[in-house]
């Protein structure tokens, strides 16, 4: 389909310049990247919701907002050393740290009040999940804003930025809690 379209655009092109050629190419495989970005979490938490109803997305949604607001809050409160300072320079090693022990204390603690599994997936392993992959899903969309110019995806909640910002992270944990539920550890 895109592929089919950009050539045949590229065709149509009387004025066409090895420019232009890369900026369609730069666009065609944006598009591309956001679809395979997008699309699989996407389609497991459709899975998540229509096999298990909606207590497992909750639980995932629960975790993420839960980790930033940790990370947020440990980094005020002790944050001296910097994560990643170019990507996020307010984000701190202390914040990332106590992120990490509040929710796998917190997800361990609530798994039983999702009706989840008493599995070590769900109660340890979507909490690390939510503290040590889904942040960098954060750290890769702080690339894309800095790359554009743009601070936060909005600010309906004050100190962390818009609710998109939020939802990089749930792509990857929504993944995993979905992951859970099929393996049953």
């Amino acid at each position: 389909g895109s592929m089919a379209s950009l050539v045949l655009s590229l065709n149509s092109d009387r004025q066409l310049t090895p420019s232009k050629i890369r900026s369609s190419i730069g666009l065609v495989s944006s598009v591309l990247l956001g679809s395979l970005l997008i699309l699989p979490p996407t389609t497991m938490a459709l899975a998540l919701v229509l096999d298990r109803g909606w207590l497992p997305l909750l639980y995932a949604a629960f975790l993420t907002v839960s980790n930033d607001t940790f990370a947020y809050l440990g980094g005020v409160t002790f944050g001296r050393t910097p994560l990643l300072p170019v990507l996020s320079p307010k984000k701190t090693v202390e914040g990332f740290a106590t992120a990490l022990l509040a929710t796998v204390g917190l997800g361990y603690y609530l798994r039983s009040h999702f009706d989840l599994p008493p599995s070590l997936s769900y109660s340890v392993g979507v909490p690390l999940l939510a503290s040590l992959v889904g942040p960098f899903g954060g750290f890769l969309a702080s690339a894309v804003k800095r790359a554009y110019g743009v601070k936060d995806y909005g600010s309906f909640i004050p100190g962390h930025g818009g609710v998109v910002d939020r939802c990089d992270v749930l792509m990857v944990v929504v993944a995993g809690v979905y992951l859970a539920g099929e393996v049953g550890y």
